[in-house]
């Protein structure tokens, strides 16, 4: 097949008549279905016809293959041009999370980066309370699957305009423009908050998050303004702890059983919903109680 010989480094991805991803290079095959989308790209294999498209800097060969009785989708994107820009993303990226990393933090703090024209600002400082819990309960690699879906609860909860970065390996800042002052950071919050809950119940698991902003004005008080709100999350933090540490042995036990009766409520009420039609104000109400 002509297209087999073109395939080089990049991302290849071969999908079934269903639409099904059945073999990547890559783990994150999701992401890449929605850049066929925006490109225009079809996965139906009905409608998909051999093409090379050039998109954003990376060429996309598309081709269909068949294997027995069974007609595949094949793509192998390519980065034509590894230029300044792909040097940039690779510095200023988190391989995990893909947020910005720690050292975009620290070269916008100083100076050296200038990506921002506007004043003031709000950080949002925002912390996985019991990660390593979360690692022992679904495996090895249960931390790093952890702190990729809290990412994505992040990035799907803020603006374009807004910035979020993996600020330590458990932490996550959020840097939100707020030109007329009237940003309301705890709407943000609640929203990361809903979808943590979101992914307790589809994931199976027990995750909860700390969460301290602060308000700056102007950009020499960037790092003070985070240090606001990293206190803030902390003493949110620590206020769950002396919760626990001064409950009695009852009292720790009535509160284990309530947390279980609440987290099968919650789970009970989430499978009457339809998939993608989510109530996230209960959501909201019952992560709050929890």
């Amino acid at each position: 097949m002509e297209m087999m010989g073109r395939l080089r480094h990049g991302v290849i991805l071969i999908w079934n008549m269903r639409g099904d991803v059945v073999y990547t290079n890559t783990k994150k095959e999701e992401i890449y279905i929605e850049i066929f989308k925006e490109m225009g790209i079809t996965t139906n294999l009905e409608e998909l016809e051999p093409c090379i498209v050039d998109w954003k800097g990376y060429g996309v060969f598309i081709d269909v293959m068949t294997i027995g009785d069974a007609t595949y989708g094949l793509a192998n994107i390519i980065y034509k041009d590894i230029g300044i820009e792909r040097y940039r993303y690779l510095a200023y990226t988190d391989c995990l999370t893909e947020l910005y990393n720690r050292n975009f933090w620290e070269h916008v703090k100083s100076g050296e980066l200038e990506v921002f024209d506007y004043e003031q600002y709000i950080i949002i400082l925002v912390d996985v309370d019991n990660l390593k819990d979360v690692n022992d309960e679904i495996g090895h690699k249960g931390g790093d699957f952890a702190l990729q879906k809290v990412a994505q609860a992040i990035r799907s909860s803020i603006r374009q305009t807004d910035i979020a970065i993996r600020y330590g390996g458990d932490e996550f800042l959020i840097i939100i423009p707020d030109l007329g002052g009237d940003v309301l950071p705890e709407q943000v919050i609640d929203r990361i908050r809903a979808k943590v809950a979101r992914i307790n119940i589809d994931e199976n698991m027990h995750m909860s998050v700390s969460v301290g902003y602060a308000r700056g004005q102007g950009w020499e008080e960037l790092e003070q303004t985070a240090n606001l709100a990293d206190y803030e999350m902390f003493k949110e933090k620590r206020a769950k702890k002396e919760l626990l540490t001064s409950m009695d042995r009852e009292g720790l036990k009535y509160m284990t059983e309530h947390i279980e009766y609440m987290w099968g409520r919650l789970d009970k009420e989430a499978k009457t919903f339809s998939e993608g039609n989510i109530d996230l104000e209960f959501l909201l109400k019952m992560s709050g109680e929890l």
